[in-house]
């Protein structure tokens, strides 16, 4: 996965050096962010396993967003504390599609529209809120792409089948009045008139909503397609997308993969009324009705050795230069080991 992801790490850094795409200024470092992502230019660590010898090296990571390279393991921390923060109860996803219109505010001025969209969303589930009684653990997710990486603004909202009500008692929430909450949305984004392109998409996820925490988990940080996905031939692009594929230009591919990159300091997630940080007493009171105790922390093998899970200890770091060590020594052989790799002495 790591030779596929920089695959297309290289792809995007040729594209962007042979002027065929014109990058944006903001984004111009990130290409080469990229082709340095977990390589010995950025620094790293050597370790050493305390039980069984075994040497391996970990290379710094970029954390640009929309990194080929780096991304999928932020993917997957991502998941692992959202996970860790459902209650054990069926979820509704909802996805809120936005006029065509807004998608075009959201190319020229992402940042603040992004913010504007999710206040609108979050005003539609507290109107829902309002008219059970109830707080429901909300958690909602932006996304810029659509198939093909065509721009199409929208947002996934996963809440609670239930709400705690003022006394702190689970209450069932029941079906979803998803007419009136289209007209709340419409509402809350008025100046968008009336053009067509308002929807809500909805269902329902009665074993809990682990699967599409997944799901969104899988385009977060930028990283709106994975390098499994993509082939080039015939000086082509071609994405794989479900039920088929999509084939674009270089140039095109380019464009709207930088395109769909965030700027900086844009938030593509928010947690409301029981997921938000200030809510995390009433989250473990509805947890403990729900008959669930406190998820145990789940382990993480970062920093365990591949060969026997013993412990491994740092023997040399280097952050601020690049990583340079004597690795026929430590067994690597006589090329530079990758990523992760380890050694051949055990």
């Amino acid at each position: 996965m790591l030779v596929e992801a920089r695959a297309l790490a290289v792809l995007l850094a040729r594209l962007g050096r042979s002027g065929e795409v014109v990058v944006p200024l903001e984004k111009s470092g990130y290409l080469q962010d990229y082709l340095e992502c977990r390589t010995a230019a950025k620094g790293g660590r050597v370790l050493r396993c305390e039980d069984c010898g075994t040497h391996t090296v970990a290379y710094n990571a970029c954390n640009r967003r929309g990194c080929p390279v780096c991304s999928r393991k932020n993917q997957r921390s991502w998941q692992s504390r959202m996970g860790q923060r459902l209650l054990p109860t069926c979820h509704h996803h909802l996805t809120f599609s936005f006029p065509d219109c807004l998608t075009d505010q959201w190319v020229k001025h992402p940042k603040w529209n992004v913010a504007k969209l999710f206040k609108a969303v979050r005003t539609v589930i507290r109107k829902l809120e309002r008219e059970r009684k109830v707080t429901l653990g909300t958690m909602m997710v932006f996304q810029s792409h659509c198939r093909g990486l065509a721009y199409k603004a929208h947002v996934h909202c996963l809440i609670t089948g239930g709400g705690l009500d003022d006394g702190d008692q689970w209450q069932p929430l029941g079906t979803l009045p998803l007419a009136r909450m289209t007209e709340w949305l419409k509402q809350s984004l008025s100046e968008a008139g009336d053009h067509k392109g308002w929807q809500i998409h909805a269902s329902v996820h009665q074993a809990g909503g682990e699967a599409v925490v997944q799901y969104l988990g899988q385009r977060l940080n930028g990283s709106v397609v994975t390098a499994s996905e993509v082939t080039e031939h015939d000086g082509r692009i071609e994405i794989q997308v479900r039920g088929g594929s999509v084939e674009l230009d270089k140039s095109t591919f380019a464009l709207r993969y930088l395109g769909h990159i965030p700027q900086k300091g844009t938030v593509l997630v928010r947690n409301c009324g029981l997921y938000s940080n200030r809510q995390k007493r009433r989250l473990q009171v509805a947890r403990e009705q729900l008959g669930e105790q406190t998820k145990p922390v789940p382990v993480d093998w970062a920093e365990r050795c591949p060969r026997c899970r013993g412990q491994m200890e740092v023997i040399m770091t280097s952050l601020l230069k690049p990583l340079e060590f004597d690795h026929e020594r430590l067994g690597f052989g006589v090329d530079p080991p990758y990523h992760r790799e380890l050694s051949k002495a055990s």
